[in-house]
């Protein structure tokens, strides 16, 4: 298992935190650096709301506001928003006391 993953143990499945630090990987790497500040930090705040319905809007405003120009990343958001917000979906972020899978800037290429 690669550094920093956290498992969340469910009935017959498992779900690597890992992923949805990739998934964030991924789109931070595909910005130009004058964005990456405000895109991790909404995907934080998706990361540490408790309400997947707001977690949900936060990261479609964001995937609408990068449209116009980085159509890819949008795209990217939006078919992701289920695998990122498993972990809240399923209530386990807080209860497995998971720290967020989003990259720092010190962990950015």
């Amino acid at each position: 298992m690669p550094n920093g993953a956290h498992l969340f143990a469910l009935p017959n499945k498992i779900v690597a935190a890992e992923q949805l630090f990739t998934k964030a990987r991924n789109i931070m790497e595909r910005l130009p650096k004058s964005l990456h500040a405000s895109v991790r930090c909404v995907l934080r705040q998706t990361w540490e709301l408790d309400d997947a319905a707001k977690a949900e809007r936060l990261l479609r405003n964001l995937a609408q506001r990068l449209q116009r120009e980085w159509s890819g990343v949008a795209g990217s958001i939006l078919e992701g928003i289920d695998e990122i917000l498993t972990v809240t979906r399923l209530g386990l972020r807080r209860s497995c006391g998971a720290r967020s899978p989003v990259p720092t800037s010190s962990r950015m290429p």
